[in-house]
């Protein structure tokens, strides 16, 4: 089981991959496809610190040092167009930052947190084509759907039927939770 102490020793040797390998392990299992996508590139330390907050969020019960370093560190890689790299990192990112705003301690947060969380969702609004999928990308469109599907504020942002239907046709919609209805 992993645990907050081995998250932060494997964040602080910025062991990005391992950090990855170590969380995804705890949850359901990804196919080789959608690791791979996770791990590309300079997304891969974001990713790997959004699923290491989202985690982190998981296993304490109020903002601890841990979950404000790796906060930081996610706010202060956002671009200007509002993404953290791919589709795929800025939805990680999001569901940390979404899964941070709700924990207890982290009101002093909230405000830059609104404003990153808005600015991504426009930038995952933008990267929506005319079929429904994010970025043109069926794998990039499932992990958005697997890690913001069911949260209200994507719903809002995304044209999440055009969105769901594009990925229902594909062989990833295993990741997809039931997404909510806008409001």
């Amino acid at each position: 089981m992993i645990t907050l102490t081995r998250i932060e020793r494997t964040a602080l040797a910025q062991g990005w991959h391992r950090l990855l390998d170590d969380v995804l392990s705890n949850g359901r299992p990804v196919d080789l496809p959608i690791r791979l996508r996770l791990s590309e590139g300079e997304s891969l330390h974001h990713v790997s610190a959004a699923f290491a907050l989202q985690r982190v969020c998981e296993l304490s019960y109020a903002l601890c040092p841990l979950a404000q370093a790796l906060a930081d560190d996610l706010l202060s890689a956002q671009e200007d167009d509002g993404s953290f790299g791919s589709v795929a990192a800025t939805s990680a990112v999001v569901r940390a930052l979404l899964d941070l705003r709700a924990m207890p301690g982290a009101e002093a947060l909230a405000e830059r947190l609104e404003f990153a969380v808005e600015h991504a969702l426009r930038f995952l609004a933008q990267q929506q084509d005319e079929e429904g999928l994010l970025g043109g990308s069926e794998i990039d469109s499932a992990i958005a759907l697997w890690q913001l599907g069911g949260r209200a504020e994507f719903a809002a942002a995304v044209r999440l039927d055009e969105l769901v239907e594009a990925v229902g046709a594909t062989r990833w919609r295993c990741l997809a939770p039931r997404p909510v209805s806008a409001a």
